[in-house]
């Protein structure tokens, strides 16, 4: 059976192509020697490393698809040629961290059943190796997934529950941006109160220096739309240009990005 399975994907990841034309032909042939050199075990230490560096490749380009592009075919296409490779590799955090990003890539296309058991998958694999942060993070990733399913009571259980571990670790970031989260379902719950309380604790952290850009964008953007609801045009409208100036700010240094929960993206 795991001939027959190494056979399927090893077809799969030669046949595969995307709109991208990436990784090149030379780099999907290298993959193809590396791949058959694993089965046969006759692969150096060295060629783990460039293979494993490969895999590496496979998997940013999938996420920049995702983040960017919102291409999610090109992306679900890349990360399941970056769990091929880490799977052969034996490396259980990489293919770990792959699966959960796929499970909430098929939650993208309604796949929730897969979806999910893609990111208990992963959950298991970190389990394995008593990675905590990373089942952490394959709970927000559950979240994200349960909020496409509009099953909303499961979607703020489960992003309370990685909050609640990021709190613990006192992770800022992680903190802001599953917030974001959490101010949008009260939104999209007609829980305003709840979401004012949390929207200004947010505000709160958005100095911070270790935040990234992406999530002061989604902060920007679910805040203008908080103070929508609210009828507060004024506020909404200040935190309107603060997104807009931000956009505006990392386009200049090269970065296309929009807010995550822009549904108009």
């Amino acid at each position: 059976m795991k001939k027959i399975i190494f056979i399927v994907y090893f077809t799969f990841f030669c046949l595969a192509t995307n709109a991208q034309n990436e990784p090149n032909i030379d780099t999907a042939k290298t993959v193809q020697i590396l791949l058959l050199k694993i089965k046969s075990n006759t692969i150096s230490d060295d060629e783990r490393k460039e293979l494993k560096s490969i895999a590496f490749s496979l998997q940013n380009y999938g996420q920049v698809l995702d983040e960017y592009k919102h291409d999610y075919t090109g992306s679900l296409s890349f990360v399941n040629k970056a769990i091929l490779i880490f799977s052969s590799l034996n490396d259980t955090l990489n293919e770990a961290n792959n699966r959960k990003f796929k499970g909430y890539l098929l939650g993208r296309f309604g796949e929730f059943s897969n979806g999910k058991f893609e990111i208990e998958q992963a959950i298991k694999l970190f389990k394995s190796k008593s990675r905590y942060s990373g089942i952490a993070v394959s709970q927000f990733d559950l979240s994200r997934l349960y909020e496409f399913e509009n099953k909303i009571d499961s979607s703020m259980y489960y992003c309370n529950t990685s909050l609640s571990y990021w709190k613990i670790q006192e992770d800022t970031s992680r903190i802001f941006g599953i917030q974001n989260m959490l101010i949008h379902l009260f939104i999209k719950v007609k829980d305003l109160e709840k979401a004012k309380t949390l929207q200004t604790e947010s505000n709160n952290l958005s100095g911070n220096a270790k935040l990234n850009g992406q999530e002061l964008i989604d902060f920007f953007f679910i805040s203008e739309d908080l103070y929508k609801e609210l009828n507060d045009l004024k506020k909404s409208a200040q935190y309107q240009r603060l997104y807009t100036n931000k956009v505006s700010e990392l386009k200049e240094q090269g970065v296309i990005v929009n807010s995550y929960y822009d549904n108009g993206q």
